[in-house]
């Protein structure tokens, strides 16, 4: 089933981030991490989970 793959994510954004270099997906990986090092250092916790692929997009 095409839904247990993509998760929520849509096709086209699936598309777009199968597109990226290694160094590109690196760069995002960490971005995400940065991220979710900031949330928790000032208590917002859910600001990370909404950074998601449709937002990195």
């Amino acid at each position: 089933d095409e839904r247990s793959i993509l998760g929520d994510n849509d096709v086209d954004d699936v598309h777009w981030l199968c597109s990226l270099s290694e160094s590109e997906i690196d760069l995002l990986i960490a971005l995400k991490s940065v991220i979710k090092n900031c949330a928790e250092a000032t208590g917002q916790h859910d600001l990370a989970s909404k950074f998601n692929l449709r937002m990195v997009r």
